[in-house]
């Protein structure tokens, strides 16, 4: 069975499955909402809207797995209130869509990507359930933090190589990928895409945001383990745990310990490259921060300074 709004509403099972999840989901909202991955989460529950998708696990899942910090492990209650609510509904079978992220496949310290391991394999023991495992690569629209840096300076600034080659992804590309998946199921019980439509370096990224806006972009590699850099953070922008989380996530990619492997999972190919990201969706916010002049300093924008 499939779980989509675009179903006979009769369906008793449907409808408990539907109400149970979707409170919960409402419950989860209250404590994420300050999240920044979360409010990404939360557009792309509005994109699986459009497609008629129901709120269904996988989507749960989403806004559990946003919670990025300190509190990363995910409460037993979760997938408690999940596991009751396919047991109470008399459900047979559930096509569902988790939306994990690249390094799931890895235990260990990985920062950010940590929490997306136990999500998988915690997800994994529900047995009746026909998952589809979405591991996203970065979003595309993270981009959007350095629109002031580079209006104001000509330059981005981060933890990662200037050349290490990283998957990227649109969150409509997921929201588009999540609806086929559901609308055309195959059945298998565990399956697992690599989703992101192409890799770009930093070094890359910075050529092609500079081409789109007509001025050279510098992009400025940060190292993890610059105490000056650790004091600022810690002094003006962030706690110890996002810090740690911070450069746990960026050392995991620069020595290749999470990434897309490509030979042994499927990788769907996605319609939206970032070149066409940068220009319809980044350079009119781009635009905005030029028009709007000097702007809060955040730490994207204080580690590109002059």
């Amino acid at each position: 069975m499939r779980e989509f709004i675009q179903q006979d509403p009769h369906h008793t099972a449907d409808m408990i499955v539907r109400s149970r999840i979707d409170r919960y989901i409402r419950q989860s909202e209250n404590h994420l909402a300050e999240h920044r991955r979360h409010r990404q989460s939360a557009a792309l529950l509005r994109q699986l809207s459009r497609f008629g998708l129901h709120k269904q696990i996988g989507q749960a899942c989403v806004e559990r797995a946003a919670h990025f910090g300190p509190a990363r492990q995910f409460d037993g209650g979760f997938f408690e209130r999940i596991d009751k609510a396919l047991g109470n509904s008399g459900v047979v079978s559930l096509e569902a869509v988790s939306l994990t992220a690249m390094g799931s496949d890895v235990k260990g310290k990985t920062g950010h990507f940590e929490c997306f391991h136990d999500l998988d394999e915690k997800l994994n023991e529900l047995g009746n359930i026909n998952l589809v495992h979405l591991r996203a690569a970065w979003f595309m629209e993270d981009v959007s933090a350095w629109t002031g840096p580079v209006a104001k300076y000509g330059r981005i600034a981060w933890f990662c190589k200037p050349d290490l080659k990283m998957p990227w992804v649109a969150t409509d590309d997921i929201a588009w990928l999540a609806a086929k998946e559901l609308t055309n199921p195959t059945g298998r019980h565990r399956v697992y895409l690599e989703v992101g439509s192409e890799d770009v370096s930093m070094n890359e990224l910075a050529v092609i945001i500079g081409k789109e806006i007509g001025r050279p972009v510098e992009y400025r590699y940060i190292e993890t383990t610059r105490k000056d850099v650790e004091a600022e953070f810690l002094t003006r922008f962030g706690t110890p745990e996002k810090w740690q989380d911070d450069t746990l996530s960026a050392d995991a990619l620069n020595n290749g310990i999470v990434r897309f492997h490509g030979e042994h999972e499927d990788r769907p190919k996605l319609p939206t490259t970032m070149e066409v990201f940068i220009g319809d969706v980044w350079k009119p916010r781009y635009l905005e921060a030029v028009r709007a002049g000097d702007q809060r300093e955040t730490f994207p924008m204080w580690t590109a300074r002059d």
